[in-house]
């Protein structure tokens, strides 16, 4: 595997289900989204498992996630596991909506995520059961969250107003926890230049673009020599599964 470990919960699957992987297969445990960075610390620590499973298990990362955990209606997510929780189960029943009824019953674990979508607004919670050969059943969840376009729009909206707002106090750090994993490298040593010069500026309100599965592209109007021009922001999913600001 080359570059930055990619998509919960796709590349720690494959790296998990497999009983060989180790986070030395992963050469970029840095950066990203806050349970990221969480897993590169745990790695470094004195005695930190060699394995990625236990190191996942032993700090308490959840098996089962969903990507996104939020987004407009209809919202198309991933559902999967990042490891094992349960060696060799009987079955595992996975119900995505929360009616009770599972959508899948397998035999073991997928590598590659499912599918599925939310046709409505509103909060589902997802469950998956894991049956033990030994008779206990093993019992995990994971929310989703579908807004409408319009409540959609708030939310990110209210992630760009918080990076200006930290700015503004001179929190770069925090200013940066509203910016995509792969682009904080880009970000970092412009906000702590804003910050030593004294940030003073309010955000203008984005205005939609474009919709797109993975991403999403507004404008914001800035004064630049005497005229007003728009300028890209666009909003991607992180590792965790949240949007956050990946240029503007």
């Amino acid at each position: 595997m080359h570059g930055r470990v990619c998509r919960w919960p796709i590349v720690l699957a494959a790296l998990v289900l497999s009983p060989a992987a180790s986070h030395a297969d992963c050469p970029a445990l840095r950066g990203g989204a806050p349970w990221y960075e969480r897993l590169d610390r745990a790695a470094k620590q004195p005695g930190a498992p060699s394995d990625l499973r236990s190191l996942l298990q032993r700090d308490g990362f959840p098996p089962f996630g969903v990507r996104p955990a939020m987004g407009p209606a209809p919202l198309t997510v991933e559902v999967g596991w990042a490891y094992q929780p349960v060696e060799n189960p009987l079955r595992i029943e996975i119900d995505a909506d929360g009616d009770g009824t599972p959508e899948w019953v397998q035999a073991a674990y997928d590598a590659v995520p499912r599918t599925y979508t939310y046709a409505r607004e509103g909060r589902y919670q997802l469950t998956a059961l894991v049956y033990e050969r030994g008779g206990g059943i093993a019992r995990f969840s994971a929310a989703a969250r579908v807004m409408s376009p319009a409540a959609f729009d708030l939310e990110l909206e209210g992630r760009w107003a918080d990076m200006h707002t930290a700015l503004r106090r001179g929190d770069s750090a925090a200013a940066l926890e509203c910016v995509h994993g792969a682009s904080r490298g880009q970000y970092r040593q412009i906000f702590e230049s804003l910050v030593r010069r004294g940030y003073h500026h309010g955000p203008s309100r984005p205005t939609l673009v474009e919709r797109r599965p993975d991403e999403m592209i507004y404008t914001v109007p800035r004064a630049v020599g005497g005229r007003v021009h728009a300028y890209e922001i666009r909003f991607l999913i992180d590792e965790d599964g949240e949007w956050r600001i990946s240029s503007f």
